[in-house]
């Protein structure tokens, strides 16, 4: 079995093709002729159902250091149980590019550098302003040639403020797979409750043994050990709904990371975490013996987290590599 042939770099429009999607072959196959019979790609009708995808997945969670040691151990382990003449009970997972999320982290932060520039120059604070730097960075962000760059992409003042909240948001959202959830397990509609416990049997016991430091798990997942962790985005009632209307509807998602702190949104981040640990398949996990543990280590507020990894990120950015 030759790793290589399991990798498949799938771009992710919110995450900036910060992961690495590794995906069974047949199941490939089934997938890319599946999309490509649709009337119109667009990612709303990308829906689980097409996917044959459960509404569950697991994430694998370590501090930095820890995946930087571990990453290869565990894409073996992974690779094992994707492979249909091994253990075979997934079909697609994806990890994290450490190089790749660093570098879109630093652009982002370079641009916010350019748009308060651009803010203080507009308001008259400033003589001088710099637009060949900004329109370049500026096009890395928006993933177009620097030449295709207008003066309509520029950010008008009055939105100068929200477009640089947009960016923190989505460094925070990068910054926190540095410190957890840096492998997802999509598990698939058929897939074999026995097969999964032993999946993570064994990724907990070869992390338990390397002395792996857990990472940061979010408020709305089911704790399977102490660096796995069960999720699913969406309530049972709203999956089964865009299953019906075969159209995912974003705004049911529920986000990892809180960004609106309103009552609502903290009765659906309660209700939806209720679900997945009330759920049967929670319970079979969870109840093993190996598995048992329970943490309090949930993720902070997107603009906590901003402030909060500050200190390690100067330790993290020492190994970055622009590739």
């Amino acid at each position: 079995m030759q790793r290589l042939d399991y990798m498949d770099t799938i771009a992710d429009s919110f995450l900036d093709d910060i992961f690495v999607t590794c995906r069974e072959k047949q199941y490939a196959e089934e997938i890319n002729e599946k999309i490509s019979s649709l009337h119109e790609i667009v990612e709303q009708s990308i829906t689980p159902h097409l996917l044959n995808l459960s509404m569950y997945k697991l994430h694998i969670s370590m501090s930095y250091d820890s995946y930087l040691a571990n990453f290869e151990n565990i894409l073996d382990i992974l690779i094992k149980y994707i492979d249909p003449t091994q253990h075979a009970c997934i079909k697609e997972f994806k990890f994290l590019h450490t190089n790749s999320a660093l570098k879109k982290i630093k652009q982002k932060e370079e641009l916010i550098g350019c748009l308060y520039k651009y803010k203080n120059y507009l308001n008259g604070e400033s003589g001088k302003f710099d637009f060949k730097e900004f329109k370049s960075k500026l096009a890395i962000v928006l993933k177009k040639p620097e030449k295709l760059v207008k003066g309509r992409d520029y950010p008008k003042r009055q939105n100068i403020e929200e477009r640089i909240k947009e960016l923190e948001f989505c460094i925070a959202t990068q910054r926190r797979f540095l410190h957890g959830d840096q492998f997802t397990i999509y598990l698939l509609k058929d897939f074999s409750p026995e097969k999964v416990l032993h999946l993570c049997k064994e990724i907990n016991n070869f992390l338990t043994f390397q002395g792996a430091s857990e990472g940061f798990h979010s408020d709305v997942v089911g704790r399977i050990g102490r660096y796995i962790s069960l999720r699913k985005e969406y309530s049972t009632f709203d999956y089964e709904e865009m299953e019906k209307a075969g159209v995912v509807v974003s705004d049911k998602r529920i986000d990892a990371i809180q960004e609106i702190f309103t009552e609502e949104e903290n009765v659906r981040r309660v209700a939806i975490r209720d679900e997945i640990i009330n759920s049967d398949l929670y319970s079979y996990l969870s109840h093993s013996a190996i598995l048992k543990y329970r943490s309090l280590r949930f993720y902070q507020p997107a603009q906590q987290l901003i402030i909060e990894t500050k200190q390690s990120e100067s330790l993290i950015s020492a190994s970055y590599v622009a590739s």
